[in-house]
């Protein structure tokens, strides 16, 4: 059984060339209603912005969950398709960085004193989500912004993610970057440097 993409879909990653990728990425997900290992792994660098990326997740997304209705399963989750997109794309990549933290953590254990993540407290959502802990758990704040995804600076999510937020912010500096990063739901680690080279290197800032 094959899937549908929508006109405007097709356009757009047809213009870009990426219009065969997703249909392979697609064909993949439609044999599960869960995540893939690796389902996404080419797809990091391949995407020049967090908005497009999240964008064909969310086709992978809405097609598998068609080609469930259509043999009359229903999907596991009813969230928006876009929150289980972005869910996937985090996931896949908190499991290429830190496998580790991942591991002990599902188990119960805590991190040694002496690794680099150790000061942020790490825990797991509901969904598995890699998410900083700390002392801001009983603030009153939404809970992505007292928890925010963790992610990998040396993954190139944290830099698709960085410049979607620096945009948003209008190019503002390192502190009303860092801020936006929290109230959208994201701390990245090392993300200070993340930052700061963001803002050397941006044209729009340095004009």
């Amino acid at each position: 059984m094959g899937f549908e993409l929508s006109l405007r879909s097709t356009k757009e990653f047809a213009e870009d060339g990426l219009l065969e990728e997703v249909k392979e990425i697609v064909t993949l997900a439609l044999a599960v209603d869960k995540k893939i290992s690796g389902l996404f792994s080419d797809s990091f660098t391949r995407f020049s912005s967090w908005k497009r990326l999240v964008g064909m997740a969310r086709v992978v997304v809405v097609a598998a969950h068609e080609f469930l209705r259509r043999i009359g399963r229903s999907p596991s989750s009813q969230e928006e398709p876009v929150e289980i997109a972005k869910r996937l794309l985090v996931t896949e990549a908190q499991a290429s960085c830190f496998p580790e933290v991942l591991r002990t953590l599902s188990q119960g254990g805590s991190l040694p004193g002496s690794h680099r993540l150790v000061d942020l407290a790490p825990i797991l959502d509901a969904h598995g989500v890699l998410r900083v802990g700390g002392r801001l758990k009983n603030a009153d704040m939404p809970s992505d912004c007292r928890h925010p995804i963790l992610l990998p600076s040396d993954h190139p999510i944290a830099d698709l993610v960085l410049h979607h937020i620096h945009a948003l912010g209008w190019h503002q500096g390192r502190h009303i970057t860092h801020g936006l990063l929290r109230e959208h739901g994201f701390h990245i680690d090392k993300g200070r440097r993340m930052v700061r080279d963001l803002l050397r290197s941006c044209v729009i800032c340095r004009r």
